[in-house]
């Protein structure tokens, strides 16, 4: 089963996705800051990397469901 991302309730629920992995990457990145750990600052970065990641897929998936909208919409008013 192939998730469609255009639907606005699966695309609400990333943007969530994203957001909670920015505020996890300021938590972890204040504590390891606080307490000096390589480890959890390196964990903090991961988490920062991510966002972006997802970020390009929506991005890419929108401009993809739009093209796929308007090669539809120019099939329908072509003539055969």
């Amino acid at each position: 089963m192939d998730p469609d991302l255009g639907d606005p309730v699966l695309r609400r629920i990333v943007g969530r996705v994203e957001a909670l992995n920015l505020g996890y990457f300021g938590i972890e990145f204040a504590v390891a800051l606080a307490i000096g750990s390589v480890s959890l600052f390196a964990d903090s970065v991961d988490f920062l990397e991510s966002a972006p990641a997802r970020s390009l897929l929506q991005i890419a998936d929108a401009v993809s469901a739009s093209r796929g909208e308007r090669e539809a919409q120019t099939h329908e008013t072509r003539p055969d």
